[in-house]
């Protein structure tokens, strides 16, 4: 049993170094590494759903190039408005980058 113990426990940290890893190396290099976000929008492609509504497009457009319900851009749209309205003036750019990570 204690061999069991001992061979399960070096498996989970071999793991979790792996996943450790992997988003040490996705924060190094946002651009070009993709990840799986189990059928969420991924932090940049809601920042760049609402950049595109402020340039002009309509809901509609944005449900159907980004593949989601017309409510969910609305919803997407205001948080990104509440947070960039209300939150960032208060809490800063650290704040932003701490969060940006923990949603990662």
């Amino acid at each position: 049993m204690e061999r069991f113990i001992h061979t399960r426990g070096d498996f989970d940290y071999q793991y979790n170094e792996d996943i450790f890893e992997k988003e040490k190396a996705m924060l190094q290099d946002w651009d070009s590494f993709e990840t799986d976000y189990k059928g969420r929008m991924s932090p940049f492609a809601k920042e760049t759903l609402y950049r595109k509504y402020l340039q002009g497009m309509t809901v509609k457009d944005l449900s159907l190039k980004f593949g989601i319900l017309p409510q969910r851009v609305k919803a997407i749209i205001y948080q990104k408005h509440l947070y960039w309205v209300e939150v960032y003036p208060k809490l800063g750019e650290t704040h932003q980058r701490m969060a940006l990570e923990m949603e990662v």
